[in-house]
């Protein structure tokens, strides 16, 4: 993760920052459903580039395009976005 936090909120994200630590089963569920990266934005209204980062474990998502992936997938937030015990 980086070093800094940095908050954008026209695309609703926050970077990671060294100690917080987030595990991510987005990729293994994008596939599972049959989209690719691309597919996934336009559907949870964010870039493609939004979508790479979250798979990487390098940005955490805001709690509105957490949910809106999680009803895209058809999974609650927390089996997508997994976060240690210690960050809660």
């Amino acid at each position: 993760c980086f070093s800094f936090r940095f908050t954008c909120f026209d695309n609703f994200f926050t970077m990671c920052t060294r100690g917080e630590e987030m595990k991510t089963r987005l990729k293994e569920l994008r596939a599972r459903h049959g989209l690719n990266q691309t597919e996934l934005a336009k559907l949870a209204k964010v870039s493609r580039q939004t979508i790479s980062l979250l798979e990487r474990e390098e940005l955490i998502p805001s709690l509105l395009i957490a949910v809106r992936i999680s009803k895209i997938l058809q999974e609650p937030v927390d089996e997508i976005f997994i976060f240690e015990e210690g960050e809660l």
